[in-house]
């Protein structure tokens, strides 16, 4: 639910196997020689007038890319290697990201080649923040394993801190993508402590900024949403301070998300709207849309039903038409929910089906499990369509698959598919129960106004 790198596998099935670790030496498409253009996209790069990577609706923090490109050392960056990282970087850049998946791949496949042999130290954070700033737009299973094990192996105690910031911030927004944050339990405190170490040594700076975007990310997975304020508040404060201002527009949202299931609604939208101030102009940014649709969200919980379907018209008529799949869930399936919770639920179901024929039922986005779960139950409710409902009914979800919040809402939609088939229900809804005692009250409330509580 928080904006993530992102942004990200499938819920209510099993993790799909990796397809191996894949070359090692393995450079990526466009690897190609040094040319004029890639010595080109070095020097802009590692100038100090280049200008930072968009960040984009995830943990992966903004100017990530472009800021560890510009602080590899020159005798780093002078190889043909980092020529394709720079070149990569660009694309990203000229892209907003979010529309480069194969630039993407290329500037990660580039950094876990680099990272997976002798490379000085100096070169190290840069990679690994590389990775990080790109790793939310990359849906290959592999290469996405890939880089966990590498950040993994770069995340232990005996590795210098700066190291060790950019490694856990990796392995934390890979692991939330992959859908595999439940095997490691200690991955929260350990962020805890890694921020305490950066704070008693006095560091301020975009890696730390990331850092804590990734601690809120990883407390709202657990469903405590105070404490991920108080992290993406923190980030905020360094990303202000640093100029990033892509990235505010990210925690800004990130914190109006943690009000609102907090039922604090006022600050909510407070929040959303400073964010689509930050968006306001980043063209063809589907987050600005994001944030209209969250604004509006905010002011159905509260009720203000008039104001939020005029901005559920705003978010109809600025829908992407373009995007990535995965946007086009997101967004239509939460304009399915904004219609719902202003009375127009045959709308709703509508925009909820069009959407499913153009992306399918699977999730396609790791924070959207539940809120495609909850369709697919209620469009299984209807006669044409009971295929779903039995295949949701033999679905099951583990705990740390997912974020507490969607665990509830896919424990949810499970029960209410079995007790409409006649099936054993109620373990199922003892689970819900228990999870629905772990988050605030309000997201109860919030769940029922959305009837996805059977």
């Amino acid at each position: 639910m928080a904006l993530l790198p992102g942004g990200a596998g499938g819920r209510g099935r099993a993790l799909p196997a990796a397809r191996g670790p894949g070359d090692p030496g393995q450079r990526g498409a466009g690897g190609g020689g040094a040319g004029t253009r890639q010595r080109a996209a070095v020097a802009q790069c590692t100038s100090p007038g280049a200008g930072a990577a968009g960040a984009g609706a995830g943990a992966a923090g903004a100017g990530a890319v472009g800021e560890s490109v510009r602080s590899i050392p020159a005798t780093v960056a002078a190889t043909e290697e980092m020529a394709t990282l720079a070149s990569a970087r660009l694309l990203l850049a000229d892209s907003q990201l979010s529309d480069g998946p194969e630039a993407a791949e290329r500037l990660i496949r580039t950094s876990l080649s680099m990272l997976e042999r002798p490379t000085p130290d100096a070169a190290k954070a840069p990679l690994l923040a590389a990775v990080y700033g790109a790793a939310r737009h990359v849906e290959d299973t592999a290469l996405l394993h890939r880089g966990l094990a590498i950040a993994s192996d770069f995340s232990g105690s005996m590795v210098p801190l700066r190291i060790r910031i950019p490694a856990s911030s990796l392995a934390a927004v890979v692991a939330y993508k992959l859908r595999v944050v439940g095997q490691y339990p200690s991955m929260q405190g350990d962020l805890a402590l890694l921020s305490d170490e950066c704070a008693r040594g006095g560091l301020a700076d975009a890696a730390v900024a990331g850092l804590e975007n990734v601690r809120g990310m990883i407390e709202l997975f657990a469903g405590d949403y105070r404490a991920a304020s108080e992290c993406f508040s923190r980030s905020l404060a360094l990303c202000s301070r640093l100029g990033d201002h892509r990235t505010v527009g990210s925690l800004r949202l990130n914190l109006a998300i943690c009000h609102g299931r907090m039922g604090e609604y006022r600050h909510a939208t407070a929040f959303c709207l400073s964010a689509i101030d930050a968006w306001r102009h980043v063209e063809n940014s589907w987050l600005r849309t994001w944030a209209i649709c969250w604004q509006a969200w905010t002011l159905c919980m509260s009720g203000e039903d008039s104001k939020a379907v005029m901005l559920v018209e705003t978010g109809l008529s600025e829908v992407p038409s373009t995007r990535p799949c995965w946007v086009k869930q997101r967004i239509g399936l939460f304009i399915a929910d904004l219609l719902l919770l202003t009375g127009r639920s045959r709308d709703a179901d509508g925009i909820a089906h069009t959407t499913f024929e153009e992306t399918g039922y699977r999730p396609l986005y790791a924070g959207e499990v539940g809120r495609v779960a909850r369709w697919t139950y209620r469009l299984g409710r209807q006669s044409k369509m009971q295929h779903l409902h039995m295949a949701l009914a033999e679905t099951s979800i583990a705990p740390g698959e997912c974020d507490r919040l969607d665990r509830a809402e896919v424990l949810a939609s499970i029960a209410g598919a079995r007790r409409d088939l006649g099936m054993e229900w109620f373990s199922k809804q003892s689970e819900l129960s228990v999870e629905l005692a772990k988050l605030p009250e309000a997201v109860t409330t919030q769940l029922r106004r959305l009837e996805a509580i059977p």
